[in-house]
């Protein structure tokens, strides 16, 4: 069984396997057809007090450069748009309910 998309277009390409399940970039380095069958969104997850440290505002600087954007939507099958955006769970994936954190006690 292949362990990475590569493996899995190695496989397809050189005949050990008839098709499998893996990304477009690969897929378009073994010079093999791909069908999307799926769209995925990824995400860096944190506490909002991060967005204070230097090095997270570092990254976000890259990830909403125009020079970042254009070099990975330069990939096959990869767009990234909305890099860099900054949202709450609620936004990123609406209509669905997520536990409140809890409230400091007075104490």
């Amino acid at each position: 069984m292949a362990s990475t998309h590569a493996a899995v277009a190695a496989y397809v390409a050189s005949g050990m396997a008839d098709v499998g399940l893996g990304v477009e970039t690969p897929a378009r380095q073994f010079n093999l057809d791909f069908i999307p069958i799926a769209s995925e969104r990824y995400f860096l997850l944190g506490y909002a007090n991060a967005l204070d440290q230097p090095q997270l505002k570092t990254l976000l600087d890259i990830l909403r450069s125009q020079d970042f954007r254009d070099s990975v939507n330069r990939l096959p099958g990869h767009s990234f748009t909305d890099s860099g955006a900054i949202q709450t769970l609620s936004q990123a994936f609406p209509g669905r309910k997520f536990p409140q954190k809890p409230k400091a006690s007075n104490r």
